[in-house]
């Protein structure tokens, strides 16, 4: 049952891409070699919509520059993070799968050597179980130790499905939608941001929520 969903999940996601207006904006004003080597944030409900953003990056190194992208997703161990990292695996990015929390140091822990790699880092600011649009430290720590600049993604749609039951508000894109993803360059992160985070995130969020 698990494979057809999985199917399901990622041949929707194909199709939503197919029948939709996909923008990218400040994205080629952005150096290609921050995209390929950085910290990448985002909100959870934009979760599956990151595929779409991924997916195409993906295809413009391959294309446009002859390389591939290594491209690293943080997800859950749970069954939205398998049907996920399903999608993940179909376009050659990789899943890294955040375990409960009697393993999540040790994690945590391998987490910030992978960020130390030449890749792309990508998790949900204010994962795993929120609160909505709380970005939590994580993501800038990871920044600041791998001395990689911190992007921020912000996704807007002109019809999604949104999930209300879920703590996350977890949206999923209709067909025949405008989807426009946003970079937002945060750059290198220093001990002073995360010394006054609880300030700093207010910018988070100012700049990433629309």
């Amino acid at each position: 049952m698990k494979a057809v969903v999985k199917r399901v999940y990622n041949g929707y996601l194909n199709f939503v891409l197919k029948t939709s207006t996909v923008s990218f904006e400040n994205f080629y004003e952005i150096d290609d070699e921050i995209m390929d080597n950085c910290i990448l944030g985002f909100w959870r409900e934009n979760s599956y919509s990151m595929n779409l953003l991924l997916k195409k990056l993906n295809r413009y190194y391959k294309v446009k520059k002859n390389q591939e992208l290594d491209v690293n997703v943080v997800v859950t161990d749970d069954s939205r993070g398998e049907y996920i990292e399903y999608i993940l695996n179909s376009y050659g990015a990789s899943a890294l799968k955040m375990p409960d929390d009697v393993n999540k140091k040790e994690f945590i822990k391998e987490l910030r050597e992978k960020s130390k790699e030449d890749s792309l880092v990508a998790l949900a600011l204010d994962g795993p179980i929120g609160p909505l649009h709380e970005p939590k430290k994580i993501a800038f720590s990871l920044a600041k130790d791998s001395n990689k600049p911190f992007v921020g993604i912000k996704v807007r749609h002109s019809k999604k499905l949104k999930l209300k039951n879920k703590i996350d508000n977890y949206g999923i894109p209709l067909p025949f939608t405008k989807i426009q993803f946003s970079a937002d360059v945060f750059g290198n992160i220093d001990n002073e941001v995360l010394t006054n985070f609880k300030e700093y995130k207010e910018i988070v969020k100012e700049r990433l929520c629309f």
